[in-house]
């Protein structure tokens, strides 16, 4: 595999493909719904939708497990188990954050999400946390990558982390528009002006000095 190329998802991992693609339908068939009033400005992002999945890195002893390669500038190697331990189904919001000229990715998760992240980063203190992705707008072919890989060093116990994406900034968007959208659906937040609530910076900020990320 190219060091540059995108990576896709393994094809026998069809629970991914499954719920990637029943999220989809049920995104763009309720936009579908939204939109049909007619006389509102197009959203070009309102059928967008994103998938994440978070992979704990193994040893070479490990059976269930796949070889990935992470930051495609500097390629890293890495095992990981293949099963996901959170995937987006955990997800409560996303959005970008700026930091020092450039960008991180931002999640916050459910209550399922905070402890499966918990208790994964103490049993697997100083392992790395693989991070994947799938997005698209729902005009375009999917695009699949594995984000980053940032490792553990404490404990994550504040329900939220940031990450340097191995992405341009408009790919980031993207995937947190989707990743917000999905998050809608599966009734994690509530829908865009029923409720506001003042976005969290310092476990923004805790989260980014948790991480030692590869470069």
């Amino acid at each position: 595999m190219k060091p540059n190329s995108c990576f896709s998802v393994p094809t026998s991992n069809g629970r991914f493909n499954r719920i990637f693609r029943s999220i989809a339908v049920i995104v763009l068939l309720t936009a579908g719904c939204e939109s049909s009033g007619g006389g509102k400005k197009a959203d070009p992002d309102k059928d967008a939708v994103a998938t994440i999945r978070f992979h704990i890195e193994v040893d070479d002893r490990s059976t269930a497990s796949q070889t990935i390669s992470v930051v495609r500038s500097s390629p890293v190697q890495l095992k990981v188990e293949k099963e996901a331990v959170i995937d987006e189904r955990d997800v409560k919001s996303a959005r970008l954050i700026e930091s020092n000229g450039s960008f991180l990715i931002g999640i916050e998760f459910n209550l399922h999400g905070r402890m499966v992240l918990e208790m994964s980063s103490v049993a697997h203190l100083g392992r790395r946390l693989a991070i994947q992705s799938i997005w698209s707008t729902g005009k375009e072919t999917p695009n699949s990558r594995w984000l980053a890989a940032p490792q553990m060093t404490i404990a994550l116990r504040e329900g939220s982390i940031a990450f340097t994406p191995d992405a341009s900034r408009e790919e980031a968007r993207k995937i947190v528009v989707g990743l917000n959208h999905i998050a809608v659906k599966l009734k994690n937040q509530p829908k865009p002006g029923k409720e506001e609530k003042p976005q969290p910076t310092d476990k923004a900020e805790d989260a980014i000095k948790a991480f030692n990320e590869p470069r």
